[in-house]
């Protein structure tokens, strides 16, 4: 939990620093569908998040941080109620692309590496928690809204847990701000 802590402070004294880079910051929100495993016994549930992200030198790409929180619910198996939730927090550095595209709609892709806190809890018999490596890729859109970008972005995200990984698609809406969203 101090890792994810951290990072959520280096996170957000990033955005509060005065680069002269075009650095961008946003917040989203959306639904987290559960996958593989984590999918056959946990429903649909949310998930927000906030980030930024810079240009990384005169390489065509830019450079992303952000820190997320999920949580689902569990599903009836086999007719019995299973109560409790699965909770995920964490954090990924990843590498954006946008691709070149004239008019106010731009497509991106984008591929990271992360580190996420798992918490299972089952009502009557506590929980469980693990905190792994996890990586992901995506891709997305920005839709140009005067000063700002709103976004629409779904991604493919694994969680190294024991066993078999948690693995999930966060689909999130949000919007970016900062100079480099002009």
């Amino acid at each position: 939990m101090r890792k994810v802590l951290g990072c959520a402070v280096v996170l957000c004294a990033l955005v509060a620093l005065p680069l002269k880079a075009q650095y961008r910051w946003g917040i989203a929100a959306g639904v987290q569908l559960p996958n593989g495993d984590y999918g056959k016994v946990d429903k649909m549930g949310y998930t927000a998040g906030i980030g930024a992200s810079m240009p990384l030198s005169t390489w065509p790409v830019r450079g992303r941080i952000e820190a997320n929180y999920a949580t689902s619910s569990h599903k009836d198996i086999g007719g019995t109620s299973i109560g409790g939730k699965t909770n995920i927090i964490g954090g990924m550095a990843s590498i954006v692309y946008p691709f070149s595209a004239s008019g106010s709609v731009k497509p991106y892709i984008l591929g990271g590496l992360g580190y996420y806190q798992v918490k299972v809890d089952v009502t009557g018999f506590g929980s469980v928690s693990e905190s792994k490596i996890g990586f992901g890729g995506g891709g997305g859109i920005l839709f140009n809204a005067g000063s700002a970008h709103l976004m629409a972005e779904a991604r493919f995200i694994s969680v190294s847990t024991s066993g078999s990984s948690t693995t999930f698609i966060p689909i999130t809406i949000g919007m970016l701000f900062g100079p480099g969203a002009k």
